[in-house]
């Protein structure tokens, strides 16, 4: 630990692990650890809470640089271009479309754009859709319950 980092926390005891969990079941009163504060990732991971050391102990891939399996890192040694990616689910055109605007001036680079039906879709939906949106300078996602090809064709018509 840095000189620092030992400085800082010296006027305070170390906490455990289950003293942490003893005090936030405390604060749930009853409630379920797991559906209070447990959250699940669109790609099925469960998120806990918090996080300390003792969870990185069994992460064998944490000295892995960039562009070494398992590619945690990325799988180049340079030139890892990410995306920070927000999915709007549309009910509306016009709102989905101030949103994706606003969520694009806040650094957001790719978008995915989740409608609930794609066969019904008009040039004028997607005209609403991507109004304002500089396609050159951020990734378009169409994701649809049932085949996307309509919604892409109508784009490529834009």
């Amino acid at each position: 630990m840095t000189e620092i980092k030992q400085k800082l926390f010296a006027d305070f005891a170390p906490v455990t692990t289950d003293e942490w969990e003893a005090k936030i079941n405390a604060d749930l009163k009853g409630k379920d650890y797991e559906r209070a504060l447990v959250w699940k990732t669109y790609e099925g991971f469960n998120v806990r809470p918090y996080y300390r050391q003792e969870n990185l102990e069994s992460l064998k891939y944490l000295d892995n640089l960039p562009g070494e399996f398992p590619f945690v890192r990325g799988n180049k040694k340079t030139g890892n271009d990410w995306l920070i990616r927000q999915n709007i689910f549309i009910s509306d055109f016009k709102s989905a479309n101030k949103k994706a605007l606003e969520i694009l001036g806040k650094g957001v680079t790719s978008l995915g754009l989740y409608f609930n039906d794609c066969e019904n879709r008009t040039k004028e939906d997607l005209s609403v859709l991507l109004k304002d949106i500089c396609l050159e300078s951020a990734e378009i996602n169409l994701v649809c319950p049932e085949d996307s090809s309509k919604c892409a064709q109508l784009l490529l018509n834009l």
